[in-house]
């Protein structure tokens, strides 16, 4: 059985050399295979070829287009989806932790309620992540510029005469 052109081949040759590549040319003169590093000919594969094997199927890309265009969500199935809370109600005086809890009730809600093809979905999660990864930083600065030490919190001052009498 000869391969056809585009056909993977694995090509057993003599003193053990193996070759694998799709057929581009297959003749009793020469076999060309287009391999990963380029092209490979095989002069005389009367002589030299010992066996072929033929890996898969052709290789080729099939290309599916819709008939039908996407239709939006109707809005019969926006109005009946629970009502989400807005990214703005966490009061401003909250402490970092309290907006970080609230963003991260707020972020499950939405990833687990709104549905997937919705394009607002995505819009509102990565508002939200950011929204999140600022309220992570602004902890971090809260604790480096006020620091607990010991159990109650301490100015910076306190703080270097803290660390000069443990010299």
């Amino acid at each position: 059985m000869t391969p056809k052109t585009g056909q993977s081949v694995k090509l057993f040759l003599r003193y053990g050399i193996e070759v694998e590549g799709l057929v581009k040319e297959w003749t009793e003169e020469q076999i060309v295979l287009q391999t990963e590093n380029g092209y490979s000919t095989i002069y005389n594969p009367s002589e030299d070829l010992i066996m072929t094997q033929i890996v898969g199927k052709p290789n080729v890309i099939v290309i599916e287009t819709p008939n039908e265009p996407e239709q939006p969500i109707k809005s019969s199935v926006i109005d009946n989806l629970p009502p989400q809370p807005h990214i703005d109600e966490v009061p401003e005086e909250a402490t970092p932790e309290q907006k970080k809890v609230e963003l991260e009730r707020e972020f499950l809600d939405v990833k687990e309620n709104m549905p997937s093809a919705n394009s607002l979905r995505l819009e509102k999660l990565a508002k939200l992540r950011l929204m999140l990864k600022e309220a992570d930083a602004q902890i971090i600065r809260k604790e480096l510029r006020n620091p607990v030490i010991g159990g109650k919190q301490t100015a910076y001052g306190e703080q270097v005469a803290i660390f000069r009498r443990a010299k």
